[in-house]
């Protein structure tokens, strides 16, 4: 019970650790892949103090965080005499590691340091899976608006109940109507008429 005590204090600040992941869950900007890079490394940097406040010994431990070959935070934990490591997993593929190792010596890693470790690999896990899917959905978006702009006859595009999400300048020409006017949820009988 002592332990709890001790460790409470310090795992109450990575209560954080959500706000972080949720305030970095929004989609990252699209304008260039250098902003990309550097709103990843913050988030990864800034991760790692965080962790670095949630453990005992916060003065003598090392974090390193390895993610699709790049290394946040300590690059060499070599020289630690005791540590603890989680996996990053997506879809059951391991693509990154958290790693803490201790430059002293200390009397013993408590089984909740570890667990406290995995929660928060499972979570930045999720966010990096969510973050990429979010990704691949705004690639495909961005090939199906150009392909649909390109092509040269008119294209309306509804959902399942008859809506119409998308349109092409063409359609707009030929029925009237902007995607912008249809978009508030015009079945497409009120678009395009027969």
């Amino acid at each position: 019970m002592i332990f709890r005590k001790k460790l409470s204090p310090k795992s109450i600040s990575l209560i954080c650790l959500p706000s972080v992941l949720r305030r970095w869950s929004v989609r990252w900007p699209l304008v260039t892949k250098f902003k990309k890079i550097y709103r990843k490394n913050y988030f990864f940097n800034s991760l790692v103090d965080k962790i670095k406040q949630g453990f005992m010994h916060p003065d003598h431990l090392k974090v390193r965080i390895q993610v699709d070959g790049q290394i946040y935070g300590n690059q060499d934990l070599s020289k630690s005499l005791s540590g603890i490591s989680a996996v990053l997993t997506e879809s059951d593929n391991q693509y990154g590691i958290i790693e803490l190792g201790y430059e002293k010596e200390v009397d013993f890693i408590f089984p909740e340091e570890q667990n406290l470790l995995n929660n928060i690999a499972q979570m930045v896990s999720r966010w990096l899976e969510t973050s990429r899917a979010k990704e691949l959905i705004r690639k495909s978006e961005e090939k199906l608006s150009i392909t649909l702009q390109s092509i040269g006859d008119g294209v309306v595009a509804t959902d399942i109940h008859g809506r119409v999400n998308r349109m092409n300048k063409v359609a707009e020409a030929l029925t009237g109507i902007t995607l912008k006017e249809a978009w508030g949820g015009k079945q497409i009988t009120e678009v395009f008429k027969l």
